[in-house]
């Protein structure tokens, strides 16, 4: 097997990026990733990160882009807020092409230079709220909602907060700890309120924004799931308030 091929595997389980680091253990010089670059062959997205194959894309994946920017700011760097929630899989923030970091030291500051699409945070992480997301390192759910909650508005921080219950990637009984991370940070007030609203129930943001006009016109629902069976008992439909 030759050191393409080797580079293409190791591209094949990580959204299709290398790193030079990864190129040159496969026997590949900095002059031959060049003279790739050069050609069309391979694209760069990061410092020191590559699309292998970049003509077979259609522009760069997104999830490949969130990758070389971790990659690119070394292995201190963390996905966090927004996109530790987009790499979890948590619906109901608005779509953003911003990449949302956490990077420790002066590296930070010259951050936006670089990299105009990413914005680095300089957030005090403890190990034991880290995780790896398909081999991305990020902020880990309960911390990722703490974090969320606290900057974005009632609807978005609820509908979160509700998608992370409904998926299972948190319990009612989890988000009882979160006050205890935001205490003393700004917005946790409000975010206390949010944590109150929150139901596992509603299976998408649409369902959770409706929810809470209903409750702020004075009509919540007394079911978010509602079955609606025949006479025989056959189910003709869910509803999604009742």
């Amino acid at each position: 097997m030759d050191a393409l091929d080797v580079v293409r595997r190791v591209a094949a389980a990580r959204d299709g990026i290398v790193t030079i680091r990864q190129a040159r253990a496969a026997g590949l010089s900095t002059h031959e990733v060049q003279r790739l670059c050069r050609a069309g062959r391979w694209r760069v997205v990061a410092r020191g990160s590559y699309l292998v194959d970049a003509d077979l894309y259609d522009g760069v994946p997104r999830r490949a882009r969130i990758r070389a920017a971790v990659a690119s700011f070394g292995p201190a760097a963390t996905a966090v807020l927004a996109t530790a929630a987009e790499l979890h899989g948590l619906a109901g923030l608005r779509g953003s092409e911003v990449i949302e970091l956490s990077v420790p030291g002066p590296i930070a500051r010259r951050a936006h230079l670089a990299h105009p699409e990413v914005v680095v945070h300089q957030l005090v992480i403890p190990p034991e709220h880290l995780v790896r997301v398909g081999g991305i390192t990020a902020t880990e759910p309960l911390r990722t909602l703490a974090d969320l909650i606290l900057r974005v508005d009632r609807f978005s921080a609820v509908s979160v907060l509700d998608s992370a219950l409904n998926r299972g990637l948190v319990t009612t009984d989890d988000l009882l700890s979160v006050p205890r991370l935001i205490r003393g940070r700004r917005g946790a007030i409000a975010a206390r309120g949010y944590l109150a609203e929150s139901d596992g129930r509603a299976q998408s943001p649409l369902e959770t924004r409706a929810r809470l006009r209903c409750v702020d016109g004075g009509v919540p629902p007394d079911a978010l799931q509602l079955e609606i069976r025949d006479d025989d008992g056959f189910l003709l439909g869910v509803g999604d308030l009742g």
